[in-house]
């Protein structure tokens, strides 16, 4: 009886769940690379209160100590049959330096780039459809440190960010949230992460948790954590299609 209840419960909280955000965090890339010609890509699917990501990552590195790094990722929430939804489209690419310690096994980076956003946001309760056209963009510095092993890896990283908005002048929604980052365009921000991988040397599977706390102003309509989970494959040197 006490498990039908929490079920029920869980179901009514999830299909009452009806905020809108208007930034969600990212997949964090955390490349501890060993060496040059190390080239790993990562395909994940995540979730938060309210958006739901697919998020590609690649990371390859030019030299023993210096990756450059690409992210994509594609959020929607809501649902757009009803008039009440948004998604966006996020890029970023970066760079940074790693350097292992106690022969590999403890690796330290700092990573660093600029994302850029597009949001499309549709709005209910109106003859006339309401529509939102945003574009964001990142600064971000990122350090991080992992354990390395063949069949585990543990990752703690700390992205710290300065995120801001522009919006189209054609812009017709009005909603809460929107007025807000509208009056607030700028926020700083800092995201601590914890990542898990565990597998073979070329083919793991990941977990992440990245949670987002806004240093300039604490209500702003922004996803509070994310969890995802994917796969990450090292297609660089050694790779083995077959562990």
């Amino acid at each position: 009886m006490k498990l039908k209840i929490l079920i029920g419960l869980f179901i009514f909280l999830s299909l009452s769940s009806c905020s809108r955000y208007y930034y969600a965090p990212a997949l964090q890339n955390v490349p501890l690379i060993k060496e040059e010609g190390d080239f790993n890509f990562i395909g994940s699917i995540g979730t938060s209160d309210e958006v739901k990501m697919f998020d590609f990552q690649t990371a390859y590195a030019i030299t023993d100590h210096i990756p450059i790094t690409f992210n994509y990722m594609y959020g929607k929430g809501g649902d757009f049959s009803t008039q009440n939804a948004g998604k966006v489209n996020y890029f970023e690419l970066g760079s940074g330096y790693t350097f292992p310690f106690k022969e590999g096994k403890i690796r330290v980076g700092a990573f660093g780039g600029f994302g850029l956003g597009k949001q499309y946001h549709v709005y209910p309760d109106s003859p006339t459809m309401l529509t939102a056209r945003i574009n964001q963009y990142k600064y971000y510095l990122q350090p991080a440190i992992g354990l390395h092993f063949n069949a585990f890896e543990l990752i703690l990283s700390n992205e710290i960010s300065y995120l801001a908005f522009t919006f189209n002048p054609n812009n017709t929604g009005t909603e809460d949230g929107l007025v807000k980052i509208m009056d607030n365009p700028r926020s700083i921000l800092i995201e601590p992460g914890v990542t898990v991988r565990f597998g073979w040397k070329s083919v793991k599977l990941q977990a992440q948790i990245v949670n987002c706390y806004s240093l300039s102003k604490t209500d702003m309509p922004f996803e509070t954590s994310k969890s995802s989970i994917g796969v990450i494959l090292n297609l660089g040197k050694g790779f083995k299609a077959i562990p």
